[in-house]
């Protein structure tokens, strides 16, 4: 996967090139930054950051996308 700009992205083939198509964000990714426009969640007393449909989890390295249940 690769991220830009709150964007995640996969290499894939078409036409025999290689081309780069938007995808959901892959759980348990980390990134160092959120991108912004992000809102504070909290769902069942876990406290998350939210951007737009995907949550975060702060953790050691940065921030990783979690499924919010």
């Amino acid at each position: 996967y690769y991220y830009d700009n709150g964007s995640y992205y996969a290499k894939a083939m078409s036409g025999g090139e290689v081309v780069y198509q938007v995808v959901a964000p892959p759980p348990g990714a980390i990134i160092t930054t959120l991108p912004a426009g992000c809102t504070a969640a909290n769902v069942g007393g876990v406290a998350y950051s939210q951007c737009g449909t995907t949550h975060y989890q702060k953790v050691a390295t940065g921030y990783q996308v979690v499924a919010v249940k």
